[in-house]
């Protein structure tokens, strides 16, 4: 924002240069010398008596040069409006991706507490079968580790959402507390419908403000080339205006009298048509160059949306397996809760059904994350600012 100010000021500064030029000149004659209309030249005169002279240099002729500077100026500012608007536009993808970064670790804090607390009841019931007899050392001992392999993965899934937490309160300046709520989750209402809508986006990219960079840029060096051939005609014209005293050895009225005397310089330099034409030749050769990066960039785009797309609708498929097997390892794991109490599985065997299910869900969720990360690199390739949480 401070550059597209500072360019704005550059602009309104541009007229300075082309305002009238003002002088004024004063002569003080000391001694008895005493000039006559009889001298050689108005010079003559003006150094032999008491004068003001103001000299105006008028910059009328160099109008083209203004309308040139001011045009490739004003092309400055809408040039670096792009540029904010880019910043902009990466600045709401980040914003969104760490949003949904935070979303995604709150939920696996939410499945490392969930399981770590059936972690210590397991253990606890553990302990008091042991106290009863009916249960070894072994299994106590067992359901420590699990238990403080829970605990672990609990505090290591708190650290990644809090670090998350604060990475998003840098990128928009609000100060979030370690419990925040938000309204919108990483569950889409259907995600088959978000795909459809993905699959639909399009753009021609005539409006994609890293395009458009270009094609200021672009403006700028056509500009430039007319300014130079414009350039090779420089004439200027400047008035001056003197008025001094007359001193003469008669007893006239006139023997003391005051005259103005206005003159004109006009300077109007043949031009050699052959200026500048190598530094018209390296700026059309830029030009060129912007032509073939506009081409190219547009090419790049359409590639890099084509690719999201693909790993969007992929994605998209994944989940819908992953629903399901996460739906399955609930089933098993409550199976296998009701086998372990009435002694028909070991501890390690529930340990590993419920390992099972933790990363199943994990899975789903990091997935989702992954469709809304692929989701934001798709609407900055597209110039689209305004990216739904939750269609």
């Amino acid at each position: 924002m401070r550059t597209l100010r500072r360019q704005e000021l550059e602009t309104d500064s541009i007229g300075a240069e082309y305002t009238p030029d003002f002088a004024v000149q004063l002569r003080v004659n000391r001694g008895d010398s005493r000039s006559s209309t009889t001298a050689n030249s108005l010079q003559e005169v003006v150094e032999n008596s008491n004068s003001a002279a103001l000299v105006m240099t008028l910059p009328w002729w160099h109008k083209a040069g203004y309308k040139f500077d001011a045009s490739i100026s004003e092309v400055g500012e809408s040039l670096e409006a792009t540029r904010y608007e880019i910043q902009k536009l990466r600045l709401i993808r980040d914003i969104y991706v760490t949003y949904f970064e935070v979303l995604l670790q709150k939920e696996k804090v939410w499945i490392q507490q969930r399981f770590t607390e059936t972690s210590k009841l397991r253990l606890d019931n553990a302990k008091k079968k042991y106290r009863l007899g009916t249960s070894s050392e072994w299994n106590i001992l067992n359901e420590e580790s699990n238990y403080l392999s829970k605990l672990s993965s609990y505090h290591d899934a708190r650290t990644a959402f809090l670090s998350s937490l604060n990475q998003l309160s840098q990128l928009t300046g609000v100060n979030y507390p370690h419990d925040v709520k938000f309204d919108d989750g990483l569950i889409f209402t259907s995600y088959r419908d978000f795909i459809q809508q993905v699959m639909a986006l399009t753009t021609d990219f005539g409006a994609d403000p890293q395009v458009k960079e270009i094609e200021f840029q672009l403006q700028q060096k056509e500009i430039e080339v007319e300014k130079i051939s414009d350039s090779k005609w420089t004439p200027s014209l400047s008035l001056r205006a003197i008025y001094y005293d007359e001193n003469s050895e008669g007893d006239g009225a006139d023997a003391d009298s005051t005259r103005t005397v206005v003159g004109a310089s006009l300077n109007l330099p043949i031009p050699v048509f052959t200026s500048g034409d190598q530094q018209t030749a390296t700026v059309l050769h830029e030009i060129e160059d912007l032509k073939a990066d506009i081409i190219e960039l547009k090419r790049e785009k359409m590639n890099q949306v084509a690719s999201r797309k693909r790993i969007i609708k992929v994605l998209g498929e994944y989940l819908e397996t992953l629903t399901l097997l996460v739906e399955k390892k609930k089933q098993e794991a409550k199976s296998a809760k009701k086998s372990f109490d009435i002694g028909r599985l070991t501890n390690l065997e529930l340990q590993n059904l419920e390992n099972l299910q933790i990363q199943s869900e994990e899975k789903y969720y990091e997935t989702l994350f992954d469709v809304r990360q692929n989701y934001a690199e798709l609407c900055l390739l597209l110039g689209i600012a305004s990216m739904s949480p939750n269609l």
